[in-house]
């Protein structure tokens, strides 16, 4: 057996540092993008591993911004829809109403006086004074006979309450002792018919109440004079 000797030196493999690997690291690796937001539709894109400046900047309309346009589009489409609708068109009435003149039956006579006053009216069957009315107390001088009348309207609806002529006979007496009121019997005509009733005239106060006395006694005095000419 012959010996024979094996070399035991390490082998050595010389590589240049400065060659491209055979192999890529970065194969199946992906890089993420830094996004930034400037408030102006633009997004602009950073490759990290880029040398140079490389930018790629792509400019997209934003919700802020299309919602300016439909706002401006919205009044435009307003002020165009308002223009167009006046219409000079005209049509003629199917009905045309008259003008009608009423009579109150005051027309011929002359007021000689006029005061507030509520007016009340005897109810025999239930034995207590219900009111008639609100309204001015008015005496009325007829401008042909010169005879008084004492009336009385519902305000608003001037509905007539009482409407007769001051009688001689009728005398006013106090109600109840009120310094207030007035209460006296008379054939009232403001119905359809002539009917019997006991009236009270309630005043604001007694001063009013008696400047009422005073003038209807004096209408009486009046009235009296032309009835006895007849």
């Amino acid at each position: 057996m012959s010996d024979k000797a094996e070399s035991t030196a390490p082998s050595t493999t010389s590589e240049n540092p400065f060659a491209a690997p055979a192999h890529n690291p970065f194969a199946g690796f992906s890089f993420s993008t830094d996004a930034t937001a400037t408030g102006t539709g633009s997004t602009t894109i950073h490759n990290p591993f880029d040398l140079g400046a490389n930018t790629t900047t792509s400019t997209a309309p934003t919700s802020e911004s299309n919602e300016k346009t439909n706002e401006d589009g919205a009044e435009g489409g307003d002020d165009t829809a308002v223009s167009g609708a006046d219409s000079t068109a005209h049509y003629e009435p199917v009905m045309k109403l008259e003008i009608i003149e009423t009579s109150t039956g005051e027309e011929n006579d002359e007021e000689i006086y006029k005061q507030r006053a509520a007016l009340y009216r005897f109810d025999s069957s239930t034995n207590e004074w219900k009111e008639r009315g609100r309204g001015d107390c008015k005496l009325l001088k007829n401008k042909s006979s010169g005879k008084i009348r004492i009336l009385l309207r519902q305000d608003k609806t001037l509905k007539c309450c009482m409407n007769h002529i001051v009688h001689p006979d009728v005398a006013l007496r106090p109600n109840a002792g009120s310094e207030k009121s007035w209460t006296w019997r008379c054939t009232d005509f403001s119905g359809e018919s002539p009917e019997a009733q006991t009236f009270a005239l309630r005043f604001k106060d007694a001063d009013t109440a008696q400047a009422f006395k005073t003038k209807f006694d004096e209408v009486r005095k009046i009235n009296e004079a032309i009835i006895k000419k007849e």
